[in-house]
């Protein structure tokens, strides 16, 4: 019996074979007849759409031939050498380099072939419509207010998109609010080579410059002269290597003057009537009056002064305007809107950064495509959720990502470097930009913030004597911290000399008083000229300019409205405490929030980070008690230590000084307590470590026997590696170390002190010094990431701990006196203050016991240890502010002070100051003329007019010229990418002996 389906019509011999296919593959006549129309359907569409997308490839195809029979011709690039058929097998596998042979080349420039010449232009016809860039907020301006205007009435202004660029191989991109006009980080081979590529030969170079029209050709431009108010090029030349050099001539100095006699245009018979000093003078008065010129007329040092009132305990006067007054003079400085346009005016300035940006890291294993974020970090700051909440990226320029592309980013991990990409220049930049924008300004002018970086430390000049000097150095951070951390690249810019309190103040004191001043109003009037000398630098010409912006023409050739902000002060403890208006040794030592002392030392505790909770800021509170203690002191004659004075000032640890910015910029909503950083030199490496460091030397000597001479003995056996130096003297003796001794010691430690106490107290010291050098490695980091710094926070949390656990188990087994060298210097102190009092006892003397010294904590710069990641997170990497910048400054005036007469050698110094940079400016450009003078280019097209910078007698003729001029000698090198690994020269008759060039090199270290 025949079964049939009644759905296809299939003929079955048995029921379970029906069965079978009725229940899987059974398809329906009618559903069988869809699926082939649909089919159909299908391959009709695609063989029409193929068909239209022919027919538009032909058309293209001749209207691109008609326009190539209108155009110019057109020189078009190198055709790029195909890849090696050898890197590709049989099999089409793809074979890959050995890493051994792979150079790591960096990926954040621009990678072009430098000795590839930009193509001509073509037609404006040809040229397709560029899209619209991103235009900057249209604002408004509101005089004397930093506020936004009232949006009511006006139209609503769309916001820039965020512009994200294209992860590099290390997996770094970077996330602009908008879209900058340049990256000063994408930059050729040519400009990072030693030696710059020759340019090959154009068809064109050999004709001459074209005329225009209406023009005759003798009106051709003469630029002045590169060597500025000199007469020739012979006079700069020696001048130069005078400030070039140090003042002890070497050898090496030697060799310098010999190099600047055989320079091009050096010629010894311009310098039959040198004089010196008529030189100088000619270069101090040399001014150019050129918009944009870094030698403006308007820069120069100032000699100023400022008055401060002269109060006494129980006189009273109707106001503080009636007390007297003493005159400071002697403050030499320069007004700041003009170290700011002498900064932004440097040709380097094409290598700062304007525009900040987030920059975020994609981990190695991320590389794969991930799920689209709408920001491109893992836990988002909240500038970033400010910013770019809700961006897209940019898709308009080749280095950004496509709609497309910046989806399939993964999410990347924040990474802090430099100023320029902290949160407080983003958070700078984003309040500028929220505000109007100044009347008549056009759409296209770039508004920008310029950060203020402050350094001021005093240093003695001299190593005998009391010659010194109180600098106040300046950096831009938009300038890179790599540039700014070498004092070679002179990128401090010298604001201020700041003088200290005359030693005619107490004759003054006592014509006015008839009594001296007390140690306690000396103080005060310390403090009070400090800020006297702020308000004098932060005049209403920079007000005018915090306000309204700036307006230059930059160094890269751009004209901007810069508008100045202050980020950091960066200085050591007693400074900082001097410049933020607070008292020292007191009972919120801080100047970041208000802290008790005698809580310092739970540092890592939870408690601990409840109370860093109380920051300081600068508020009414403040001012009231300011005002109140001022109107006590000169209304009511109040004395300095009065119990009102303290119950009004002690809880807060200030004092009755009102600080500058504070007096300037608090309207704007400018918190001063803010500018002042931990300091990592001072603080832990001079701080911390050294307490904790001098504390086991107690306890070695404590406990006994040959520990010292045995710790010792092990530094001096300690290897050299990296940075690390021999230590040659007896390490417990402490002699004169700096800084860095500290830190060599600190990585030193955990060896050298290893199993020389008991088994329990060994275990504390190792763990503390383990954490104590992480810690230090973490906060010394030049590129952090924010898992970096939450492990930094962590190995703080640890320190706390471990110093905790080492006070209270192994100090207490010992009993600490003083080091033979701190038990000397009280001995010399004792006798130094016998000797001046008179009260020198005569006949034997007994030898006093060593004083008991304890182990304390209760310090700030312990205090300071958990501050570092918040710094970091706001203002980037500790190099950026760290107080080492400015110390290696200082080796520049100390080097002016010995040119100096040693009679008011601060004048002479910011004259030296002043000479030294307009030297570097004119040399910059003396080297651009003979760059220029030496390349093959540059023959002379318009006759036998001499260079500037040529030779200007006999003394360079044809005898004493070199055999190959530059352009024969320019034949013989091969044109090529400085991204080659190597070169293989076309001609075989010049070589070199390869085995006797290792021979001959075989100690050299390089071969190791």
């Amino acid at each position: 019996m025949e079964l049939v389906c009644l759905g296809c019509g299939s003929t079955f011999t048995n029921s379970q074979a029906y069965s079978t296919h009725k229940a899987q593959y059974c398809i329906p006549r009618s559903d069988l007849g869809k699926a082939v129309s649909k089919r159909k359907a299908k391959a009709e569409a695609e063989r029409i759409e193929a068909h239209a997308r022919k027919r538009a490839r032909r058309e293209e195809e001749e209207n691109a031939r008609m326009e190539e029979d209108t155009a110019p011709e057109v020189i078009e690039p190198p055709v790029p050498v195909p890849p090696d058929p050898a890197t590709v097998s049989r099999v089409g596998r793809a074979r890959m380099i050995p890493r051994k042979f792979k150079d790591l080349m960096p990926s954040s420039y621009a990678g072009l072939p430098a000795h590839i010449r930009a193509v001509h232009p073509v037609h404006p016809s040809r040229i397709p419509t560029p899209a619209p860039a991103l235009p900057p907020p249209v604002l408004e301006h509101v005089a004397g207010s930093l506020t936004p205007q009232s949006q009511q009435g006006t139209p609503e202004v769309e916001q820039p998109r965020a512009y994200k660029t294209k992860p590099d191989h290390f997996g770094l991109y970077r996330v602009y609010a908008y879209k900058p006009q340049r990256d000063p980080a994408n930059t050729t081979w040519e400009a990072i080579c030693d030696e710059s590529l020759p340019a090959p030969p154009s068809p064109t170079s050999s004709l001459p410059p074209r005329i225009p029209s209406g023009l005759k050709e003798t009106t051709t431009f003469s630029p002045p002269v590169p060597y500025g108010p000199f007469p020739n090029v012979t006079t700069f030349d020696l001048l130069h290597w005078q400030y070039d050099s140090s003042n002890t001539k070497l050898n090496e100095q030697l060799n310098g003057l010999a190099r600047v006699m055989q320079q091009p245009g050096f010629n010894p018979a311009d310098l039959a009537k040198f004089d010196a000093s008529h030189e100088v003078q000619r270069l101090d008065t040399y001014t150019e009056d050129v918009d944009g010129s870094p030698l403006s007329a308007r820069d120069g040092w100032v000699n100023g002064s400022v008055a401060i009132r002269l109060p006494k305990e129980k006189v009273r006067y109707t106001s503080e305007e009636a007390a007297p007054t003493f005159t400071v003079t002697g403050v030499y400085y320069r007004p700041l809107v003009d170290v700011i346009q002498s900064a932004y005016q440097q040709p380097c300035v094409k290598d700062w950064h304007f525009i900040p940006y987030e920059e975020y890291w994609i981990p190695p294993a991320d590389t794969t495509p991930s799920q689209p974020s709408p920001t491109p970090s893992g836990s988002p700051s909240p500038i970033s959720r400010i910013l770019f909440a809700g961006a897209a990226s940019d898709s308009e320029s080749d280095s950004s990502t496509s709609s497309s592309e910046s989806d399939s980013v993964p999410q990347g991990i924040r990474v802090r470097t430099e100023i320029y990409d902290s949160d407080a220049m983003l958070a700078d930049d984003a309040e500028m930009r929220r505000q109007p924008r100044e009347a008549g300004d056009p759409d296209d002018l770039e508004y920008a913030i310029a950060p203020l970086l402050i350094w001021t430390d005093g240093t003695h000049l001299a190593n005998f004597g009391t010659a010194s000097l109180w600098p106040g150095y300046g950096y831009s951070g938009s300038q890179s911290k790599y540039t700014r951390g070498k004092p070679t690249a002179f990128a401090a810019h010298h604001f201020a000399y700041i003088p200290s309190l005359p030693a005619t103040l107490q004759d003054i004191y006592i014509q006015i008083y008839g009594i001296p001043a007390t140690s306690d109003m000396l103080t005060f009037l310390k403090r009070e000229l400090m800020q006297k000398i702020w308000l004098l630098l932060l005049d209403d010409r920079f007000m005018y300019s915090y306000v309204h912006g700036l307006l230059m023409l930059c160094g890269d050739e751009i004209r901007r409205r810069m508008f100045p902000r202050f980020h950091i002060h960066s200085a050591d403890y007693v400074e900082k405490i001097l410049q933020a208006c607070l008292k020292y040794f007191a009972k919120c030592p801080c100047p970041r929030c208000c802290i008790n002392k005698d809580k310092i030392l739970e540092m890592g505790t939870r408690n601990d980070l409840y109370r860093r909770n109380r920051v300081r800021v600068d508020n009414d509170d403040l001012h009231f008690r300011i005002k109140l203690t001022r109107r006590w002191i000169f209304e009511q004659g109040v004395p300095l230590t009065s119990v009102y004075m303290k119950r009004m000032l002690d809880p807060l640890s200030i004092t009755p000084t009102r600080n500058a910015f504070s007096i300037r910029l608090r309207q704007y909503g400018f918190n001063f307590y803010s500018l002042y950083v931990p300091d990592l030199l001072h603080e832990f490496e001079l701080g911390v470590w050294k307490s904790v460091f001098t504390h086991l030397l107690r306890i070695l000597y404590a406990a006994g026997g040959d520990a010292i001479q045995e710790l010792n003995r092990r530094f001096r056996r300690m290897p050299t590696f990296g940075r690390i130096r021999k230590f040659s003297d007896n390490i417990a003796d402490q002699r004169k170390l700096a800084a860095r001794d500290y830190e060599n010691n600190l990585r030193c430690s955990i060896p050298a002190i290893e199993a020389m106490l008991e088994a329990e107290d060994d275990d504390i010291v190792s763990d503390m010094l383990f954490d104590l050098n992480t810690w230090h490695c973490l906060a010394k980091l030049r590129k952090i990431t924010d898992p970096q710094i939450t492990s930094l926070e962590h190995s703080a949390v640890d320190v706390g701990s471990d110093v905790r656990r080492f006070a209270k188990v192994t100090c207490e087994k010992y009993k600490t006196v003083d080091l033979p060298k701190e038990a000397a210097a009280r001995g010399r102190r004792k006798a130094a203050l016998a000797k001046k009092t008179g009260k020198v006892t005569v006949g034997k003397q007994t030898r006093e016991p060593r004083r008991r010294r304890v182990f304390n904590m209760n310090t700030y710069k312990f205090h300071a240890l958990r501050d570092y990641p918040a710094t970091i997170r706001l203002h980037a990497t500790t190099d950026n502010w760290s107080t080492q910048t400015g110390e290696l400054e200082h080796r520049h005036v100390k080097r002016f002070y010995a040119r100096t007469n040693k009679h008011k050698h601060e004048l002479q110094i910011a004259q030296h100051t002043q000479r030294a940079e307009k030297l570097r400016i004119i040399k910059a450009r003396v080297d651009a003329a003979r760059k220029k003078l030496n390349t093959p280019s540059a023959q002379d097209v318009n006759g036998d007019d001499a260079h500037p910078c040529a030779a200007s007698s006999p003394a360079h003729n044809e005898d004493n010229a070199p055999s190959e001029s530059p352009q024969e000698n320019a034949k013989h090198v091969a044109y090529g990418s400085p991204s080659d690994r190597y070169h293989i020269a076309e001609s075989q008759r010049e070589n070199d002996d390869i085995t006797a060039w290792v021979s001959a090199h075989r100690g050299d270290p390089a071969f190791k």
